[in-house]
């Protein structure tokens, strides 16, 4: 497939191959998604490595 056209024409004739593409990239769009629901980028930028105590020992 040398061209976008060959790539176009040759995915009409397979259109499960690019369903199936288009279902592992949406899974993947969506565990990533879930993954920075899960912790919010405030906590990871603003939560402190040492406490005050700790560094005062």
């Amino acid at each position: 497939l040398d061209n976008k056209f060959d790539i176009a024409l040759w995915l009409a004739h397979h259109k499960r191959i690019l369903d199936l593409a288009t279902n592992i990239r949406n899974e993947i769009i969506t565990r990533i998604n879930e993954v920075f629901d899960a912790t919010s980028i405030s906590t990871l930028l603003y939560e402190p490595v040492l406490k005050l105590s700790e560094i005062n020992q």
